[in-house]
């Protein structure tokens, strides 16, 4: 089990809002780490973000429930994005915030399908890699993508610049 802690500033309310997460993984450290460390050696893995369109109003997220994601989820709905997503599974207590801020999530298999016509943006996770269903038709449709330190930059803290 692990635990984590997300400190975010939320600009509309000023003030700081802290999200804490509990982890169960159903893998060991050693095994976990030692996938991470293969992903960073497949050059098919990396995707480079595209330009941001001017107006976005809905953003699909591919891996969704992950950690860093799913406070993503929070924080762009906070800024009053329209937020989906999509992930293999999706647990407590992810499961429950985003269930708490309305965000749909299709969980299963990665599939076309499960992004919304009215997406204007996708957030890729490191999840998704340039073969996963979803990734590869955000692509093929020319959607704007981009990627979770992009979305932070742009999208949550673009007001700090």
């Amino acid at each position: 089990m692990h635990s984590f802690s997300f400190i975010c500033y939320n600009n509309a309310k000023r003030h700081y809002v802290t999200l804490s997460v509990t982890i169960h993984l159903t893998m060991n450290k050693q095994q976990y780490y030692r996938q991470k460390l293969e992903a960073f050696d497949d050059p098919t893995r990396l995707i480079e973000s595209v330009e941001i369109p001017s107006e976005v109003k809905h953003i699909h997220i591919i891996g969704i429930c992950g950690t860093a994601m799913g406070a993503l989820a929070g924080l762009l709905r906070d800024k009053g994005y329209a937020v989906s997503g999509s992930d293999q599974a999706c647990f407590p207590p992810i499961s429950d915030m985003l269930d708490q801020l309305d965000v749909a999530v299709h969980t299963g298999n990665y599939e076309a399908i499960n992004i919304p016509e009215a997406t204007d943006l996708v957030v890729i996770g490191n999840v998704a890699t340039p073969n996963n269903p979803e990734a590869r038709y955000v692509r093929e449709q020319n959607i704007a993508f981009i990627t979770l330190p992009d979305a932070l930059r742009d999208l949550v803290f673009d007001d700090a610049k």
